[in-house]
This record gives structure tokens, sequence and C-alpha cells, in this order.
């Protein structure tokens, strides 16, 4: 047999194997991955909404929680947002009061930025300027804050702060919405 058609061959068969394995081990771990998610989600939650209990419903598309305290009162609304950041996309869970009109706070589900740059926007120092801030649009600067809104931007990941306060400004006027229409 040709030699070129021998290293084809060989190629063609791993390949396949090693396409199947991934595809297969993918398949065998997916459950795993969905529940390990589901907790990460129950533990951004209750990190920033005081609730005793949440409803996961859908809006517009979107994966919107109602949280509820233990008399069953709403103590607050959160939403699953998504975007695209300087490595890919980012994945982060934004609460709102029970009013819709401050911000309880984020929480970075899923990033791909930078280790050392833009991995900086999971640090409490970036995501904790986000809390109590008030659910309107929200501006990334460098250096100094000077109005009630701004977020410092992180040193060396402007385009990774810029990309999460997008993907706030985005998510919090969907989930405005949902409370307006659910009051």
């Amino acid at each position: 047999m040709n030699y070129r058609i021998k290293m084809i061959l060989t190629l063609l068969i791993v390949g396949a194997f090693s396409g199947g394995s991934l595809s297969f081990v993918y398949n065998k771990m997916l459950p795993k991955i969905e529940e390990n998610l589901k907790k990460e989600i129950e533990n951004s939650l209750l990190l920033l909404v005081p609730a005793a209990s949440y409803k996961e419903t859908s809006f517009q598309g979107k994966r919107v929680f109602i949280c509820r305290g233990k008399e069953g009162e709403i103590v607050g609304y959160a939403i699953i947002g998504k975007g695209g950041g300087f490595q890919g996309d980012i994945s982060l869970l934004i609460a709102l009061d029970k009013q819709g009109k401050k911000i309880l706070g984020i929480d970075i589900l899923e990033s791909q930025e930078t280790p050392g740059l833009g991995a900086k926007i999971d640090e409490p120092s970036f995501k904790g300027q986000f809390k109590d801030k008030e659910a309107e649009k929200l501006e990334v600067i460098k250096g100094k804050i000077e109005k009630e809104n701004d977020i410092e931007a992180i040193t060396g990941a402007t385009i990774s702060s810029r990309a999460v306060v997008s993907i706030v400004n985005n998510y919090v006027k969907i989930l405005k919405e949902f409370v307006e229409k659910n009051k």
C-alpha cells in the first residue's frame, strides 16, 4: 500500500477514536457538569440574596430567579447574564432588590479571561463595586470614581471590566422589565 494512503488511514482512525472517546466522556459527564452548575448558581444566589427559597422561570429566553424569604415574600430577583469578554464568554449572576431599583450584587459563574489580569473580575474588590448601586446605567472609568454609578476598571483589564459592566447594564434592563411586569 502507498505510504500516503497508510498515513491518511492512520490519521483517520486515530481522529475517529479520539473524537469518539471525547464525545463518550462528555456525554457521560454532562449530568455531573449540569449538577455542578446548578450548585454554583444556588451558592451564588445565597451569597447575593438573603432568601429562604427561589423559583426559576424564563423571561425573554433568559433564566430569571424569584427569591423569597421565610414568610414567602419576595426579597429579590436574579438573572443569569452572558456576553463576550476579552478571551471568551463571561457568564454571571446579577441580583436586584425586590423593587428592582438597587443591585444587590453580581457573581461570576464562568469566565475565560486572562489569568492575573482579566480574571480579576472575579475578585471581591471588583465585584463589590456593584453592590448597592442604583439599577441604572453603570459606566466604567479609569481612575478615581466621581459619580454614584461609576465602576473603576481593573488596571490592565479594561476590556474585561467593560464587558462585565455591559453585561450588567443589558441584563439589569431585562430584569427590571420582569419586575415591572410581575408587580
